[in-house]
């Protein structure tokens, strides 16, 4: 160790391997010729106030490793001291070995395709920063180094939190060791928000607690991803528009059909009204033709899992007795069908309508497989479904299901079929013999009912349909075997107010009441219904739409209306709303009759209401 004054004298020297150099000689002694200059330069330049220097000494170890000297500034009595201190040869090596690693990192830094920043936690300031970074934040390096992650950050992040404290989250868990790697949004000087991903490592020095940020742009990434989930969504609403198109293709065809025959039927009345055993007969084939419109639209809903369900607890046994002599008619003589049906079977809660239509559209694929004939076999049974059986029968929750297995021997499907099986319009017939609606319509309904239904199918090995259907709950109606009573209940002369926004509707209901024995008073929308309420107050049954003109629905009339005449029976129409799907919105004040329906199941429904008994479908 050599102190120097600013002369360039040596003033004291603590070192054995200082060679010939004394006190009081100059400083440039202690070096070789060929590095006295530049250690005259340091000597100048450290007590001008510049950094401290570490030169060569021109001179070696022992072990021929070149010594190095490194010159900084000291207070002394008569002014600054120049400090110069000697490094071995070994440390000289180390100390160069060292400068070579922050020379390469800082080179990685600066050439680095990413926006670099190294952070210092205890000061809270960047301690370096690469060009990129300077350029991705739109200020200087100087500016950038007295700032720390918040200055280049807006108050909240995306998702609401602080950016200060977010922040502070993300630089610990660096600190802790982890390498994370996250989102951030950052701000430019000019104010513009870019998002990025960002990586923070801890540099290992453990003196100082610094860590390196790599910090990418991803607007581009951000921009394709919106304009990814974009064009899906756009392709999502082009298959909908298609498959829109298909289904109105085919409903179209059915409806034609169906409207033909009703309004030929109706002509033909018209042309023969005197003749009344063709008049009889054109109206029963008009009603027919009503009621299969009425079905054809019911299966739709059920597509669409949006149908309003008249569930029932439902006896399997006897429902599949009933459809047993249905289908040996459908199916034809080559198809024989047997049922294997258990004893004590459970009572399942389920639309027997919807179930027996599923039923039919079963065999009738069961029957297209086996074009030469063969055995479709309907078996029942309860089913206690427990955690360890829901792998063989996957989506299920564990629980009590009553099970219809529909098993036939047809040709069986490969895996590339099943797949697609429950997809709307998929099909394996030729064009024209189906629609592909028939599987996704029993899936539609069966899921809706609560249940599940699974498939196992092997080439030339038949296809197994399995139903699981929940079984009733204990507090459940009582069985319903029955539909409606075979005579047409007649009014006793009772008042019911009909609210429909329909003209004609509101007369065809109005009529066929007066035509039942009742007195009938109609009302357009619920302003012209509470009117009528309050004027006469002898209003046995209010009768209204769901959906009703005047921005007031058939359930908040019930609920003003009852608050007038409390006690009031009330009894909803509805053709489909999703109100009466759900069984929200209020409908708990009254029955419910959907549409359409016939002169019987209108008479029902209101005698039901008035005598306020009977299921919440009021005309089932």
């Amino acid at each position: 160790m050599a102190l120097v004054d600013p002369g360039g004298t040596i003033r004291y020297l603590a070192d054995a391997g200082a060679g010939s150099a004394r006190p009081g000689q100059p400083a440039t002694t202690l070096v070789e010729p060929e590095a006295r200059t530049a250690l005259a330069q340091a000597i100048e330049s450290v007590l001008a106030g510049g950094p401290a220097v570490t030169l060569p000494t021109g001179r070696t170890d022992p072990a021929g490793r070149p010594e190095r000297l490194r010159a900084f500034a000291m207070p002394g009595a008569d002014g600054a001291l120049v400090a110069l201190a000697r490094i071995d040869g070994l440390a000289a090596a180390r100390q160069a070995a060292l400068e070579r690693s922050e020379e390469r990192v800082r080179t990685l830094v600066e050439f680095a395709p990413e926006a670099i920043t190294i952070f210092d936690v205890d000061t809270g300031r960047f301690v370096d920063v690469n060009g990129n970074a300077c350029e991705l934040f739109g200020m200087t390096r100087e500016a950038l180094l007295r700032c720390g992650p918040q200055d280049v950050s807006p108050e909240f992040q995306p998702d609401g939190s602080p950016s200060a404290q977010a922040a502070g989250y993300w630089l610990g868990r660096a600190i802790d060791g982890e390498h994370s790697v996250f989102e951030w949004q950052h701000r430019s000087s000019d104010g513009r928000e870019i998002p990025c991903e960002v990586r923070l490592i801890r540099l290992p020095d453990p003196e100082r607690r610094r860590v390196r940020g790599s910090i990418i742009d991803i607007s581009r990434r951000k921009q394709a991803d919106e304009e990814r989930a974009r064009l899906t969504l756009e392709l999502a609403q082009a298959q909908k528009l298609q498959a829109i198109g298909q289904l109105t293709g085919g409903v179209a065809h059915d409806f034609n059909n169906l409207l033909t025959v009703i309004m030929s039927s109706l002509e033909l009345i018209e042309l023969q009204p005197e003749d009344v055993e063709r008049v009889l007969g054109h109206t029963r084939q008009a009603l027919r033709a009503s009621e299969r419109a009425a079905a054809l639209t019911q299966q739709l809903l059920a597509f669409a899992r949006r149908q309003p369900l008249r569930p029932r607890d439902v006896d399997l046994n006897d429902l599949v007795r009933d459809t047993e002599a249905l289908l040996a008619r459908t199916l034809g003589e080559a198809i024989e069908v047997e049922t294997r049906l258990a004893l004590d079977l459970w009572t399942c809660r389920t639309d027997p309508t919807q179930l027996e239509n599923a039923i039919l559209n079963l065999a009738i694929n069961a029957r297209d497989a086996m074009p030469q004939g063969g055995r479709l076999v309907l078996t029942t049974a309860n089913a206690a479904i427990g955690g360890g059986d829901t792998a063989a029968y996957p989506g299920m929750e564990p629980g009590e299901y009553v099970r219809l297995t529909v098993a036939d021997t047809g040709a069986g499907m490969g895996e590339d079929v099943l797949r697609h099986v429950f997809e709307p319009f998929f099909t394996t017939k030729e064009a024209g013999q189906g629609s592909g609606l028939g599987l996704s319509m029993v899936y539609g309904f069966v899921r809706q009912s609560g249940g599940h239904v699974h498939i196992h199918s092997r080439p030339g090995a038949g296809t197994t349909v399995t139903v699981h259907l929940p079984r009733r709950r204990a507090d459940a109606d009582e069985v319903d075997r029955g539909g409606f009573p075979d005579a047409t209940p007649a009014g006793r002369g009772e008042s019911v107010l009909v609210v429909e926004d329909d003209p004609a509707v509101r007369r065809l209901v109005t009529a066929t009441l007066e035509g039942l024995g009742y007195r009938t008073v109609g009302a357009a929308d619920a302003t012209a219904a509470l009117q009528t309420l309050r004027r006469r107050p002898d209003v046995d049954l209010l009768l209204s739409d769901v959906v009703l003109a005047g921005g007031r629905h058939g359930p908040e009339l019930a609920r003003e209306a009852l608050a007038l005449l409390p006690g009031l029976p009330v009894l909803f129409m509805s053709g489909y709303s999703e109100e009466a799907a759900s069984g929200r919105g209020g409908l708990e004040a009254g029955l419910m009759l959907e549409k359409p329906f016939t002169r019987h199941r209108l008479a029902v429904a209101v005698r039901r209401a008035l005598d306020g008994d009977g299921p919440s479908e009021a005309g089932s």
